[in-house]
């Protein structure tokens, strides 16, 4: 018997899983710096924090509730100066739009080759 297609939330909870992985990989790979105030980590480097923050706001737009500059910066624990300058980043290179607090993916990005691209891993992984 096949397995049933997976659904739009069942997709959006597998991105949630891997930005989730991320973060945990980010705590065991840079653990806390003594010098450091509590709960501040070691940078990923700005492509993949790129990457996670545009990842997040994917996930808020497409669940219909888009994130805000702090909502990303709970999730991922990322301090809120940094995710700020990576959101203007992705704003700067046209991936995301900000409409008061709230971020959205922009038209280019949704049909960005690479978009298309981890669109489709996330449908062959959901397949599996």
């Amino acid at each position: 018997m096949g397995r049933m297609p997976a659904t739009e939330p069942q997709r959006l909870a597998a991105v949630r899983l891997a930005i989730d992985l991320l973060r945990a990989f980010h705590r065991s790979a840079y653990p806390p710096n003594p010098t450091e105030p509590p709960g501040v980590f070691g940078a990923f480097g700005k492509d993949i924090e790129r990457l996670v923050v545009g990842a997040c706001v994917s996930v808020g737009h497409l669940e219909g509730r888009p994130m805000s500059t702090s909502d990303v910066s709970a999730f991922i624990d990322l301090p809120r100066a940094t995710t700020q300058r990576r959101m203007r980043e992705l704003v700067e290179r046209g991936f995301i739009f900000r409409k008061d607090d709230r971020f959205f993916l922009t038209a280019e990005a949704l049909s960005h080759p690479a978009w298309a691209r981890a669109r489709s891993l996330i449908l062959a992984a959901s397949k599996a």
